[in-house]
């Protein structure tokens, strides 16, 4: 075989392994950023082909070159040991007979200067007798000759054997190869915007469910208080219009908290983010809380060298929310710290009640899930807490889990990159 074999066999292999779902099935990074940007998968799909063929021709070219080649150390080597021990007068018969056994032109003539390009008469010129040179500027061989005569020989035209052949199926086999992995890239790209547009109609559908649960407690205390306020006094009557203001009030808080979880589930990872103190973001957080859960001792004792970047609003929004929902199930104290590891930073949220089941750990990151309301001090929101808290994470290549805590409580865990 030739040195395009190995480069043939390695090809082939990468289409094989191309066309597996562990590439197509875009898990890989180039494919999610190809699905993700729209990018033109037909003008892909097409410079790939045309490399493969582009490489496959190039590799043919280099075949047919290195055959010719040594077809032509072939016909030195012969020369040589045709001519070798042969009397001047049958030089012609033997050049004859060469010409016809490997399908040459043969000229034999005495050695001049002016007969031969320069550089062919100074190759020629040093050949000791009866040994020959390959000319590959010209694709010729000369034969040095006694008594300064010189045999030239001309190849003819070059038949390929079975290494050409061979090497031909392996190109033809590739290109099959690079179709069919393309077309498995279109059925798995399908199929994955399939699975995302299904996963998105659930996602939206459950979105949807869960505003109109949320959406019907306010209402009816709204409704029940229009009905009842014909009928009451002075005194009665303001009561029930301060329910109705409260109702109105968190209506008013359920459309913010899901208009801001409408925008950033579609938001992309931030591009331009500021350096920032993570001490400085965490205390600003603790400062909102504290009031909220005056009965709650919040303690933090980050270091001054904890940065990140990132947006500060967001990441504050990230620790009062992480920081409510802990004051909210908390007996009487919270604490934050973290430690650094490599490009990292790992912040834990520690309170002191009673805990996450480990069946719910992943379950309260998702749209209107709620532990048990008995165990809450207050209403608990309106459920989007923590799910505002793993978008804003994610658009920071941060991410947000729940564990348990050394004093048996929740401990939730926020990793963000260094800045």
């Amino acid at each position: 075989m030739t040195w395009a074999s190995p480069l043939f066999a390695r090809c082939a292999g990468w289409v094989i392994n191309l066309s597996s779902d562990r590439v197509l099935g875009f898990r890989s990074q180039a494919g999610r950023w190809l699905l993700q940007r729209g990018a033109p998968i037909v003008l892909v799909q097409t410079v790939i082909f045309l490399g493969f063929v582009a490489f496959g021709f190039e590799a043919l070219y280099g075949l047919q070159y290195e055959l010719f080649e040594g077809r032509l150390e072939g016909i030195a080597s012969r020369a040589e040991s045709q001519f070798k021990d042969v009397a001047a007068e049958r030089w012609q018969e033997q050049g004859q007979d060469l010409a016809e056994a490997m399908d040459l032109s043969v000229d034999i003539f005495p050695l001049d200067e002016d007969e031969l390009p320069e550089d062919v008469y100074a190759t020629v010129d040093a050949l000791p007798v009866l040994q020959a040179a390959v000319v590959t500027d010209y694709d010729l061989v000369y034969l040095r000759l006694p008594d300064n005569w010189v045999v030239e020989l001309e190849p003819g035209v070059i038949s390929f054997g079975v290494n050409y052949l061979v090497e031909l199926c392996l190109f033809l086999a590739l290109l099959l190869g690079t179709l069919a992995a393309l077309l498995a890239c279109d059925v798995a790209m399908k199929r994955s915007l399939e699975r995302r547009f299904d996963q998105r109609l659930t996602d939206q559908r459950d979105l949807l469910h869960g505003v109109a649960h949320e959406l019907r407690s306010p209402m009816a205390r709204l409704n029940f208080a229009l009905e009842m306020l014909p009928e009451l006094g002075d005194s009665e009557s303001a009561s029930l219009k301060a329910s109705m203001h409260k109702s109105l009030k968190d209506l008013d808080g359920m459309v913010a908290e899901l208009l801001q979880y409408a925008r950033l589930q579609g938001a992309p990872v931030l591009s331009v983010a500021s350096p920032l103190s993570l001490k400085e973001v965490v205390d600003t957080a603790l400062e909102a809380v504290s009031d909220i859960y005056p009965q709650i001792r919040f303690q933090s004792d980050l270091p001054e060298t904890f940065t990140c970047s990132g947006d500060f609003a967001l990441l504050v929004r990230v620790f009062t929310n992480v920081l409510r929902n802990a004051g909210r199930y908390a007996k009487g104290h919270c604490a934050i710290h973290g430690q650094q590891q490599g490009e990292h930073v790992i912040l834990y949220v520690d309170d002191d009640g009673d805990g996450i089941p480990p069946g719910k750990r992943e379950r309260i990151f998702e749209p209107f899930t709620r532990l048990d309301p008995s165990r809450s001090r207050d209403s608990g929101g309106v459920g989007l807490g923590l799910a505002i808290v793993q978008s804003i994470l994610r658009m920071h290549r941060g991410t947000v889990s729940a564990d348990e805590s050394p004093s048996g409580g929740a401990r939730f865990v926020i990793v963000l990159p260094t800045a």
